[in-house]
């Protein structure tokens, strides 16, 4: 990592350990899970609806909160 000037044999998990940074698929996950709360409590019903999982189709780019959590 450049940031770090840790030397390339260096693991990323022992430097996100070190750094205490969380990995960015954990925040992924966060951030997806209070989108969902967020749409939810929603007062549009137009925005709740974005929740709705039907005719799912699997997809590369995944960009509903459901699909990331």
């Amino acid at each position: 990592m450049s940031i770090t000037n840790a030397p390339w044999y260096i693991r990323n998990n022992d430097l996100h350990k070190d750094l205490n940074v969380e990995l960015v698929t954990h925040e992924i996950r966060i951030n997806a899970s209070r989108h969902r709360e967020r749409l939810e409590n929603h007062v549009n019903l137009e925005a709740a609806r974005l929740l709705e999982e039907t005719d799912i189709t699997r997809r590369l780019q995944r960009t509903k909160p459901f699909e990331l959590m």
